[in-house]
């Protein structure tokens, strides 16, 4: 099988996991694949894993360049990652080989009144040439181009190469400092200061410690808070480090805070979520739509409303909960069915074949 994956910007940005994994993988099991990107990122690690890298220089045509590849490479599949414009691609690139066009929608639509509205209309028009639109969240994807569109669940994933087994010694820490982690965006829109408040609370009643890793525009506004608090010895702020070393150091920690805020990201599938549980770490998570596709309350986490009050709560009964001994293997296991291999295997290849065979 052929295919050409489609991304309008640079390659090896933070936050494209599917960009680099679909891509790779799928070259892994034999297939012929192409990804066309702008220049000015890194297409190194797929050169590597035997993926055709074509990059378009800023002083190039893209639409021409596209439609060059397309007519070179005669592709079975053509991949768009959505953005703006790529509604004309399946008009543009019919060829001979009369390939299937899917659009890939990976982050909800979180613009607000009018503005929401006219850009769902744009994309709604931007999808009428495709034969299938695919996102990690059903109910995301459908914030960005409406209901009426069928969408494919191809799940977000995890690289469980990249996480090492949770050590013994760390799954069994009833009686010590109990070792919490956050990693994400420190923007104010991800209302981390109401997550805080419930780590402060939840500080009175459990002996606990904190790390955050990320930095936003809200990052300064948290620190203030920590040190109003009195908790700063115990609440650190690490700021963003490479995510080879934060996976290398997630298994020394006991538990993962998937704060998710309900009011914009409610249908979001979050990855911080599926990283945590990679790692052997059980979690709180809010209860959202997306965190509800990995976590099982009193399995391998705890689920909760986003009030402080109430993500408090979540935090002390996973302290004190019995179960927390075999929730790391319970994490571990989760997260193995979503591993990149078996979402390429599982979900994108047979979506592939049966766009192929109708």
């Amino acid at each position: 099988m052929r295919v050409l994956f489609v991304r309008h910007t640079t390659l090896g940005r933070p936050g494209a996991a599917a960009c680099h994994y679909y891509p790779v993988m799928l070259s892994g099991l034999e297939h012929e694949v192409t990804m066309m990107a702008r220049a000015g990122g890194d297409g190194s690690a797929l050169a590597k894993a035997g993926v055709r890298v074509v990059e378009v220089e800023k002083n190039s045509s893209w639409l021409r360049s596209l439609r060059r590849v397309a007519r070179e490479i005669q592709p079975d599949i053509v991949h768009v990652f959505i953005h703006a414009g790529c509604g004309i691609y399946p008009y543009l690139m019919r060829s001979a080989s009369n390939p299937k066009f899917i659009l890939d929608i990976r982050s909800p639509l979180l613009r607000t009144g009018f503005v929401r509205r006219l850009v769902q209309l744009k994309n709604k028009i931007e999808v009428i040439g495709y034969d299938a639109i695919c996102s990690p969240g059903v109910e995301s994807g459908h914030t960005v181009v409406g209901d009426r569109y069928k969408l494919y669940w191809i799940p977000v994933g995890v690289d469980m190469e990249l996480f090492p087994e949770k050590r013994l010694e760390t799954t069994n820490r009833f009686n010590s400092l109990l070792k919490l982690v956050y990693i994400g965006s420190l923007d104010a829109k991800r209302r981390i200061d109401e997550m805080l408040a419930g780590v402060i609370d939840a500080a009175s009643k459990v002996d606990l410690s904190l790390d955050v890793y990320g930095d936003g525009n809200a990052r300064g506004m948290l620190e203030s808070h920590v040190d109003n608090s009195g908790l700063s010895h115990r609440i650190r702020f690490q700021g963003a480090i490479n995510r080879a070393e934060l996976f290398h150091r997630l298994p020394e920690y006991d538990m993962g805070l998937a704060y998710v805020p309900r009011a914009l990201y409610d249908p979001a599938p979050p990855l911080k979520t599926l990283e945590y549980m990679a790692a052997g770490l059980p979690v709180v998570a809010t209860d959202t739509i997306g965190n509800r596709m990995f976590v099982m309350d009193g399995e391998n986490g705890v689920l909760t409303s986003d009030s402080p009050e109430a993500y408090a709560e979540g935090i002390v009964r996973l302290a004190n909960a019995t179960w927390r001994r075999d929730a790391p293997a319970k994490a571990r296991e989760t997260a193995r069915e979503f591993d990149w291999q078996a979402i390429a295997k599982n979900r994108l290849l047979p979506l592939y074949e049966e766009l192929l065979g109708s």
